[in-house]
């Protein structure tokens, strides 16, 4: 083949291969264009199924989004008010958990399945209502039960205590009163000291437990408290009766005789300290204190000692003074005397009754060296005059001193005794030469008193 042939069949044989290669490229771009219409059109039926499944879910996932809030809301309404989780909360925790299903549906899109749960927790939740109701119902009745049996059990203890309150209070007032009686009969203080103080501390234990409410303890000491003060009682009258038994023939130093009619100690104040009492006959009673039989001498401390004794019984009663250094021999004696002057002791008892001797004397000044008898006379008369008024008695005493114009004694009411010095020292501020002694209370010696004469004790009256 010649080099011409060659070429031109080469030309020709490229031709074709172009033109097969042209026919091919454009049934690949036909192709390619069929492809690209195509999956174009599939795109478009896609986005339009998608537009409406996505139209037809946001319905549905509204509706599906409405029920479970609604029902989230219901079940918390419901919780709320029933409080189902502490009364059922077996169906409760169902309940949430087919929420919790329902929910997690809704995320996947299976919104049917979304649908029908909430339905299902619904009834649910109702069912845990009514059974929560139900067993609220219960329960506030067994609370209300258990509440009225607490106030019942309140009402009991508080009954219980205000008992013992009562029994505690009547068993302390008893032994208080108890107390104070035997003190006052028998003078359990004055015999038992250590008894009885220990008996007022356990008194005021006792109030101070009955004031904390510890009323057990209360009523405990107020039984020892009787305990206790029966056993002094009973060691002090037998000390008592011995010591009666002791002193029946010991001699007695007699002070006065009272209306007391009942045996009293008045402590002892008397001579050498010994103690001074009372040793009743009828209604009346002589005050004596025990003494050897001797002659007591008339000394300012043995006339003090005396007087001490009369001033302190006169605070209790009044009383008819005997002399110093009355001695009698034994106690059968003293009775035996004191009934044969018991209608005159009464007498006098009567007459001092509530009385006491107040004294005045009237001493002239030692600058004034002469005074008017005249004038000496008016202040005198005014001075009596103004003094007696209220006075039951007066007695005139001796002029022992030649500046001494009035030695006088007043047996005047206890009450009156203020009344009286705001006289005396009126007086005083009237009449400047003189100078007013003004002296008592005292025992009324200078209206009647008693002394030993020769058949024995004597009523003596001024």
């Amino acid at each position: 083949m010649t080099r011409e042939k060659y070429v031109e069949l080469r030309k020709k044989r490229l031709k074709e291969r172009d033109k097969r290669l042209r026919i091919n490229a454009e049934g690949i771009r036909a192709q390619r264009e069929k492809d690209r219409v195509k999956r174009w059109r599939k795109w478009a039926e896609l986005v339009a199924r998608r537009a409406q499944t996505e139209k037809k879910h946001r319905k549905s996932r509204k509706m599906t989004k409405a029920v479970l809030e609604s029902t989230k809301m219901t079940q918390m309404k419901v919780a709320k008010e029933t409080d189902t989780l502490v009364s059922v909360p077996e169906m409760t925790n169902e309940s949430n958990r087919i929420l919790a299903d329902a929910n997690e549906s809704f995320h996947v899109i299976d919104y049917e399945r979304a649908m029908k749960l909430p339905f299902k927790a619904k009834k649910r939740g109702e069912k845990a209502g009514l059974e929560t109701h139900k067993r609220v119902k219960v329960r506030r009745r067994a609370k209300k039960e258990e509440k009225q049996r607490r106030i019942e059990e309140q009402l009991l203890i508080e009954k219980r205590i205000e008992e013992e309150r009562r029994e505690a209070k009547e068993v302390i007032s008893k032994v208080k009163k108890a107390v104070e009686e035997a003190d006052d009969k028998t003078k359990l203080f004055l015999h038992a000291p250590d008894a009885m103080k220990k008996i007022d501390e356990m008194v005021t234990d006792a109030e101070r437990s009955f004031t904390l409410a510890d009323y057990t303890t209360a009523v405990k000491l107020s039984f020892e408290i009787a305990e206790l003060m029966e056993k002094a009682r009973l060691d002090v009258s037998k000390e008592i009766e011995e010591k009666r038994n002791r002193r029946v023939d010991m001699a007695k130093y007699f002070y006065c005789m009272t209306s007391l009619g009942e045996e009293k100690s008045f402590g002892k104040i008397g001579f050498n300290n010994s103690e001074v009492y009372s040793i009743p006959c009828k209604n009346v009673s002589a005050v004596v204190s025990d003494s050897s039989m001797k002659d007591y001498e008339l000394t300012e401390e043995g006339a003090r000692t005396h007087e001490v004794v009369l001033r302190q019984v006169m605070k209790e009663t009044s009383v008819v003074p005997a002399e110093f250094g009355s001695v009698i021999r034994n106690e059968r004696i003293l009775k035996h005397l004191i009934k044969k002057i018991y209608k005159p002791t009464r007498e006098g008892l009567k007459l001092v009754d509530n009385m006491v001797e107040l004294g005045i004397k009237a001493v002239v000044n030692e600058d004034i060296v002469y005074v008017d008898p005249r004038k000496r006379k008016e202040c005198l008369s005014d001075i009596l005059t103004s003094l007696s008024t209220g006075a039951k008695q007066v007695v005139m005493g001796d002029l022992f001193s030649d500046r001494l114009i009035l030695n006088a004694s007043f047996l005047i009411d206890k009450g009156a005794a203020d009344a009286f010095s705001e006289k005396v020292a009126t007086l005083q501020e009237k009449y400047t030469m003189l100078n007013l002694l003004y002296t008592g209370p005292w025992a009324p010696y200078n209206f009647v008193y008693i002394k030993i004469g020769t058949e024995g004790l004597e009523i003596a009256r001024s």
